[in-house]
């Protein structure tokens, strides 16, 4: 039997005590408060990119509730290519990125072949369902082929 703490008002904690953590290496559990999502796509399984066409790098299903949601992504570029108007966001539609502060942008001259990074800012989503949250990317460039991979992980706050 699991015992059950109903509190009705607020909870006040003292000021050097606080809520006590976890002290070892688990995992909160669905639906607490610290739970965590992510998936990563490694650059081998890097996903083939077209230019000027906004695209996933990868997604997560998350829960309802308050979420932190945040990501990084690279893409791999051939000797000489021009890419501009990179860019990349935490959406909740699929291959459309947010509207806002809530992308990534540059704009890059390879030299040589080179692999550009970039964060993703961190998103708040308050969702009132279970939603799929895609990491999407969005770049113009001048070769045939470019490639992006990358990590989206989400962190329950409330």
């Amino acid at each position: 039997m699991t015992a059950k703490l109903v509190i009705d008002g607020s909870l006040t904690t003292s000021q050097t005590g606080g809520i006590i953590g976890t002290t070892t290496n688990n995992n909160a559990n669905t639906g607490s408060v610290g739970e965590y999502v992510e998936s990563v796509i490694a650059s081998g399984s890097a996903v083939s990119l077209t230019t000027n066409t906004q695209t996933n790098i990868t997604s997560i299903s998350l829960g309802a509730g308050d979420w932190d949601v945040f990501g990084c992504w690279k893409m791999t570029l051939a000797a000489g290519t021009n890419s501009t108007n990179r860019q990349a966001g935490i959406s909740t539609t699929s291959a459309t990125l947010p509207a806002g502060e809530y992308i990534s942008k540059d704009i890059y001259t390879a030299v040589g072949a080179d692999d550009l990074g970039m964060a993703v800012p961190t998103r708040r989503l308050s969702l009132s369902g279970t939603t799929t949250v895609y990491l999407v990317t969005f770049s113009v460039f001048t070769v045939s082929t470019s490639s992006a991979w990358g990590y989206i992980g989400a962190r329950r706050v409330r």
